[in-house]
């Protein structure tokens, strides 16, 4: 199985990227929030060549997607991303959206 194959920390980018495009709504993310939220103590000029090379590794795979805007990078995740996430994990961020929606709904 790709997944059990991942590294901890290309399972955590790839969880990291569904999180955040979920809970933002949105359809790309930039790199450096995911920079951000991954290592936050860390200056993202540092951490942004591993980083980077990480997630060539996920877009090779097929697991996400890459482009360019000006110097930032962003990501959002594919169709075959979501069919590799543990179950578990994909009920939890369907649960997590569903709940945010209605709270941003009474508000």
């Amino acid at each position: 199985d790709l997944w059990d194959n991942l590294t901890n920390l290309q399972k955590s980018i790839l969880l990291r990227v569904n999180i955040l495009l979920k809970e933002g709504s949105q359809d790309w993310i930039p790199m450096k929030i995911l920079a951000q939220e991954l290592y936050p103590d860390k200056d993202y000029n540092t951490i942004k060549p591993m980083l980077s090379n990480y997630t060539n590794i996920l877009f090779d795979l097929g697991l996400i997607k890459k482009r360019r805007r000006g110097k930032e990078i962003y990501l959002t995740n594919t169709e075959r991303s979501s069919r590799y996430l543990p179950k578990e994990i994909v009920k939890q961020l369907k649960k997590r959206t569903k709940s945010e929606t209605k709270i941003k709904k009474r508000k």
